[in-house]
Formats: structure tokens, sequence, C-alpha cells
């Protein structure tokens, strides 16, 4: 494959994942977000959903690192990297 192909193709790839990372962090954003903020009648979060939000979102997080540890170490011992 030709240089410029290859770099084309890479910026075609990171532009994909750009979009895919965009589109998980607005899903769990929305997913914390309907599970956390009860009353609409404020226009601010109160305390306690504000705090909701945040360990929602951590959680979140947490888990897609302990899962992307995890395919690393199954990719790299069943030969995929």
């Amino acid at each position: 494959m030709a240089k410029s192909d290859e770099e084309k193709l890479m910026l075609v790839m990171n532009k994909m994942q750009m979009k895919e990372a965009f589109k998980n962090v607005f899903m769990v954003t929305n997913q914390c977000f309907e599970a956390c903020a009860t009353n609409f009648r404020l226009r601010k979060l109160d305390n306690d959903e504000e705090l909701c939000i945040y360990k929602c979102i951590d959680k979140n997080e947490k888990f897609t690192m302990v899962l992307a540890n995890h395919f690393a170490k199954v990719s790299q011992t069943e030969g995929f990297m």
C-alpha cells in the first residue's frame, strides 16, 4: 500500500474512532442523567443529583478501563496484537 493511501486510511480510521468516542461519551452522559436527574422544577441539579451523575460517570470510566485491559490481555494471549 502506498504511503499516501496509508495516511488517508489512518485519517479515516482516526475520524471513525473520534466519532465513536463522542457517541460513547454522549450515551454514558445521557444514561447517567436519566438515572440521576429527578427534580425538573429547578434549573440546576441539586447536590444529590450532581453527586449521583459524577459517581455514575466515574463507575462507567472504571468499567471501560477494566474491560479495555481485559481485551488487551486476551488479544495478547491469543496473538491478535
